[in-house]
């Protein structure tokens, strides 16, 4: 829902914020458009409008049944708290009138509303699919949402042509935004209201996920956090945050660890996505190999050029409207004619997913045991085929059945520093935050967690599996060691089938 105001800026109605606007209407420096006007021309792009039909959260509805919000709502509300950002900072550092006040103002409002358009349906996992087809390219060829990001900003699409309409230039700075440090021109603070540890993105998903999932007094002090950042010269390469703000930043970061251990990495919810990747990986076994279409993939997809085959098939290098023509409904609408689907660990996948018989998942972080009850779950699983006289060799159900999950991450990351400072001692030094003695939560939080699941078929007795006939086809999929790391850390890659989920974000 979008509204227009008394003095006519656009208004765009949030749950998490209240009015969301972008006050501007007069040209600036050198830019065609009014910053209003520009912010809403790239909302309406092809690009901006798919996110509506990408959840933020991937399969996590399928455990906290509220958490339907898009990737849209999302991006709207972190170029809000971006423009908030970025206003609080040149205001408290004295900027406003600085001569390029108004081009970092346009620059990183876009950047924070683009930075998720090169998402994939589910995101992340999407990614660490597509990368289990190609394992052999190198990892600078390897498909990841970013390099789709940049695609979408620097060729020959509706948002690099709405950016160019504003300044010819801007699509050129705004891909700064998006690149390693070490390949950008120069690095400047602005670029870390983008992507830091205290970015726009953790500062509104944060909240709004937390809202969504039901944690109830899961929150922090946005407020004093905006009130509280600063620069000290123009051309600095981190912006600072005030140590009397130090205990709304521990609350913010307890509750995005709060986030992660609570619903990101839930049991059901870590479940549900290795069965979708499990699935997505057998159709792209069945459709593609050495990278080029096969046999079955006219019966999976329908079509030669449906948008998902595309990409399993060309990677990062799909063409682009073909990618922005694939969203969650797509892959549902595959999935919901894969339920007859003659492959029986394909249909089997596919009537689980629509239904929602979810794999059950048992935690073995810190057990020595853990291998001892892989064992156990396949054991079971033989029994079970033995009874239904399903034949499925040993083999098949170590590799499409016992799933071992793997989840690695810190709640705070030295390297990638939040920088303290006290504003009115203009001669001090600011600290990065895990060498400063202002907080001990944050020492704890520097800590890494190691989450382990085995995940395998719910156990049926055989009353139960003679009252289903669903039951018959219980067991069929593809050994996966999914090996998540946070999403601001590289995932690494061993066992068998290695997959990556860095849940939402």
């Amino acid at each position: 829902m979008s509204f227009s105001s008394s003095v006519g800026t656009q208004s765009y109605a949030c749950s998490i914020h209240g009015p969301i606007t972008f006050p501007g209407n007069q040209p600036r420096n050198d830019h065609n458009q009014g910053l209003d006007g520009f912010i809403k021309a790239l909302i309406n792009t092809d690009a901006m409008q798919r996110l509506r039909w990408i959840r933020q959260n991937g399969l996590a509805h399928f455990v906290f049944n509220t958490m339907e919000h898009s990737r849209f709502a999302h991006s709207l509300g972190v170029a809000f708290v971006a423009r908030r950002m970025i206003d609080r900072i040149l205001l408290n550092s004295g900027l406003e009138n600085e001569e390029d006040a108004w081009t970092w103002k346009y620059e990183t409002i876009a950047a924070a509303l683009l930075h998720d358009i090169g998402h994939g349906p589910f995101s992340h996992s999407l990614e660490e699919i597509l990368r289990a087809i190609h394992p052999n390219l190198p990892s600078d060829q390897q498909f990841d949402h970013e390099h789709m990001t940049l695609r979408l900003i620097q060729e020959n699409t509706q948002v690099n042509e709405a950016l160019k309409k504003c300044n010819a230039d801007l699509p050129e700075r705004i891909a700064q935004f998006f690149m390693k440090k070490k390949d950008r021109k120069k690095d400047h603070w602005r670029y870390r209201i983008v992507s830091s540890q205290l970015d726009a993105d953790r500062l509104d998903y944060i909240l709004r996920d937390a809202r969504m999932a039901g944690l109830k007094g899961a929150g922090f002090d946005l407020e004093r956090i905006l009130q509280h950042l600063y620069v000290k010269a123009p051309e600095d390469e981190h912006f600072i945050l005030d140590r009397k703000a130090i205990e709304a930043l521990e609350a913010t970061l307890l509750v995005n660890d709060q986030l992660y251990r609570a619903v990101y990495y839930h049991r059901k919810v870590r479940a549900a996505t290795a069965m979708m990747q499990i699935l997505l990986l057998r159709v792209a076994h069945l459709a593609i190999k050495d990278g080029e279409v096969q046999g079955q993939a006219q019966e999976l997809f329908k079509r030669d050029n449906h948008p998902l085959l595309q990409l399993m098939q060309l990677g990062r290098d799909v063409n682009l409207e073909a990618y922005l023509n694939l969203t969650e409904n797509h892959i549902w609408a595959l999935i919901e004619e894969w339920r007859n689907y003659s492959d029986q660990i394909v249909q089997d996948y596919a009537h689980r997913l629509w239904e929602r018989r979810l794999h059950s998942a048992v935690e073995i972080s810190g057990h020595d045991d853990g291998r001892r009850k892989e064992e156990e779950a396949l054991q079971a699983l033989l029994k079970e085929f033995n009874r239904g006289n399903l034949h499925q060799t040993e083999e098949d159900l170590r590799r499409y059945y016992v799933l071992s999950d793997t989840s690695r991450r810190k709640s705070y990351k030295e390297g990638d520093s939040i920088y303290l400072g006290t504003q009115n001692e203009p001669n001090e030094k600011p600290n990065t935050l895990e060498f400063d003695q202002s907080s001990r939560i944050v020492y704890m939080l520097r800590e890494q967690h190691k989450i382990e699941y085995v995940i395998y078929p719910h156990q049926h007795s055989q009353e139960d599996s003679s009252s289903s006939a669903a039951s018959v086809m219980e067991f069929n999929s593809e050994l996966v060691s999914t090996e998540t790391i946070d999403k601001d850390n590289q995932a690494s890659s061993n066992g068998n089938s290695s997959l990556s989920e860095s849940s939402s974000k």
